[in-house]
């Protein structure tokens, strides 16, 4: 289970505009059983010229890294 401001990377084979982007999170949506459903996270700018944004993305599209 994930929680505001653990790292996360949306997976480079989602189906999201930004997979292999990462950032921290914001917010979790949480499904009735208490699972992750959907995740608000702050996208890092990139060396490329991406900008910093906010996007949602679903659990399965992104890999979590827990901040203790």
């Amino acid at each position: 289970m994930s929680k505001a401001w653990d790292t996360a990377i949306i997976k480079a084979d989602a189906n999201h505009p930004d997979a292999g982007r990462a950032g921290v999170v914001i917010m979790v949506e949480r499904n009735v059983d208490g699972t992750d459903k959907v995740l608000t996270i702050t996208l890092d700018a990139t060396a490329d010229g991406k900008p910093v944004k906010t996007v949602n993305a679903g659990a399965d599209q992104v890999t979590i890294h827990n901040v203790n």
